[in-house]
């Protein structure tokens, strides 16, 4: 066909384009760009090293081919900001040594849950199903919180796991923590039926911060949560109980904190935040784990020689075989109550029989304060005892919300220098004096 057009546009009209042969143009400058995820520390991609036990032996960690136990993933974290990704698998990955970073801002992440990294294309989400892996370690404990000594503002953060039959749960000592920070979140630490002791979370030495969220910690035959000595900080975020009633339980401490020398610890402090954060900040999921502690027929909570700055609340002791709160040669500020509901219960005769008090303030110059109910029948110790507390703190014990109850041994403060306020009491019965004030 040729067509052939007298003056006018020499433009082609769409049906003469249509029967033109196409024909490359080599003259289009085209730009490229290739898609990078990059970390948020130092722009390169992300490390993830894959662990699944339902794996065969002799994997890589990629994803095509895990490493098969979750101390080869350990050992393959050999830089800065590696990510150990832990599949569901198949049962519990059954430790022979705890997993314990070597590099600063590593990341021990398992599946099951939402977490988020953080990346140059967005928050990209490493969950993939709906389980978490149960790790256990019988001789020791499950996760170290450390840096590999390598310091940074986020020394190490783990996320997303059930830990059963450990003999310490997670753990931080200052030595491998060196003043950093570490993140638990979303952990599930129970006794499991491996026998021997087991103790929740565990932090001795401490000179640096533990972030804990959403966290669980039940039934530990050797305290749920212990701190010995250094100057941490502490928030934790969760829930932490014994029941002892049927004799699952323990009779050791709750909350065991001894021989700090400063620092701040909180404890279900106030009310349950709505949401937690996994990982990036734009990533944050419902919290599922309330704000509470909870001890039955248990060691209750002792504080020892310590001068941290301390805040429980949300609490709940009934039948306490030692004192319900024992507070000795301790100074700081010490708060249980203010911030949500506190409740000591002690009942002879349904439990174990307990002659313990309520609260005991003995020794040094804490500034205390317990604000909640106190219900202390006959049968039972003081209600209150202080003792020998020095001219610069304070002990004062109330009830806001309605009158607490003694018919047991009596209030008893004696050889005290400083404030003693104890109010809303109804004393009926006791088998000493109602109320002794001596040496003071």
């Amino acid at each position: 066909r040729l067509t052939y057009r007298m003056g006018g546009s020499r433009r082609r009209n769409v049906p003469d384009q249509l029967e033109q042969p196409m024909m490359r143009n080599e003259h289009i400058v085209r730009a490229h760009q290739t898609p990078e995820v990059g970390n948020n520390t130092n722009g390169l991609p992300w490390n993830i090293i894959h662990v699944d036990n339902s794996a065969p032996a002799g994997g890589n960690g990629t994803v095509q081919a895990p490493f098969n136990t979750l101390e080869q993933g350990n050992l393959a974290a050999d830089a800065a900001g590696d990510v150990v990704f832990v599949h569901t698998g198949n049962g519990t990955y059954n430790q022979t040594a705890a997993f314990t970073p070597q590099f600063a801002e590593q990341l021990l992440i398992g599946d099951g849950a939402m977490f988020c990294l953080d990346t140059t294309c967005g928050p990209i989400n490493m969950q993939l199903t709906n389980t978490r892996p149960t790790i256990s370690n019988g001789s020791g404990a499950s996760v170290i919180l450390g840096t590999g000594g390598g310091g940074g503002p986020i020394g190490f953060t783990t996320a997303n796991f059930i830990v059963s039959g450990s003999r310490i749960g997670v753990e931080a000592t200052n030595a491998a923590l060196a003043g950093s920070t570490a993140e638990v979140i979303n952990y599930k630490i129970e006794p499991g039926s491996t026998g021997g002791f087991h103790t929740g979370l565990q932090l001795t030495g401490v000179v640096g911060e533990v972030n804990v969220v959403n966290t669980s910690i039940t039934d530990m035959n050797d305290t749920g949560i212990k701190i010995d000595g250094g100057t941490p900080t502490l928030t934790y975020q969760g829930t932490v109980s014994n029941d002892n009633g049927l004799g699952t339980g323990s009779t050791s401490p709750l909350i065991d904190i001894r021989n700090t020398t400063g620092g701040t610890i909180s404890i279900a402090a106030g009310s349950t935040p709505g949401t937690y954060q996994a990982g990036d900040p734009n990533c944050l999921v419902a919290t599922t784990v309330q704000n509470s502690l909870s001890d039955i027929g248990g060691g209750g909570i002792v504080i020892d020689k310590s001068n941290s700055d301390i805040t429980m609340d949300n609490l709940t002791i009934t039948n306490s075989v030692n004192e319900a709160i024992s507070v000795t040669n301790s100074g700081g500020n010490i708060k249980i109550g203010l911030g949500g509901p506190a409740t000591i219960t002690q009942i002879p005769g349904t439990l174990l029989s307990p002659s313990a008090a309520g609260i005991v303030v003995d020794g040094a110059d804490p500034t205390f304060t317990y604000s909640g109910s106190i219900t202390n029948l006959a049968g039972s110790g003081n209600a209150v005892f202080v003792n020998d507390t020095g001219p610069t703190g304070s002990v004062t014990v109330t009830n806001p919300g309605d009158r607490s109850s003694e018919s047991g041994a009596g209030l008893v403060v004696s050889n005290s220098s400083g404030d003693v306020t104890i109010e809303n009491f109804n004393i009926t019965d006791t088998t000493g004096p109602g109320i002794l004030a001596q040496n003071n």
